[in-house]
């Protein structure tokens, strides 16, 4: 078998494991694992009802916060995702370095 042909099953089983991988990782996150508790969500302290007035602007910082929490979580879950993926090529190509010496 002549390297073209080696080269080129290996680019196409690379791209083919690739696929799966991130496939999988996306379908993972999105569904619920059974038994397991849901996650903790950030809740604002509730403001005593004598200093709660109709204007408070005290009560929009903590919607925002809440947003913004959430927001970073999703980034994070996108960051690590990243990292994963970006780790598993490098092994690949660890892979084929071993593989040439």
């Amino acid at each position: 078998m002549n390297i073209e042909k080696k080269l080129g099953h290996f680019v196409s089983v690379s791209v083919a494991l690739v696929w799966l991988v991130s496939a999988g990782m996306s379908l993972a996150q999105d569904a619920p694992t059974p038994g397991a508790a849901a996650p903790a969500k950030v809740e604002a302290p509730a403001a005593p009802a004598a200093e709660a007035k109709k204007g408070d602007p005290g009560a929009a910082p903590a919607q925002f916060t809440q947003g913004l929490l959430e927001q970073i979580g999703g980034a994070k879950v996108a960051a690590d995702t990243m990292w994963t993926l970006i780790a598993a090529m490098l092994v690949f190509f660890m892979n084929l370095g071993f593989a040439s010496v």
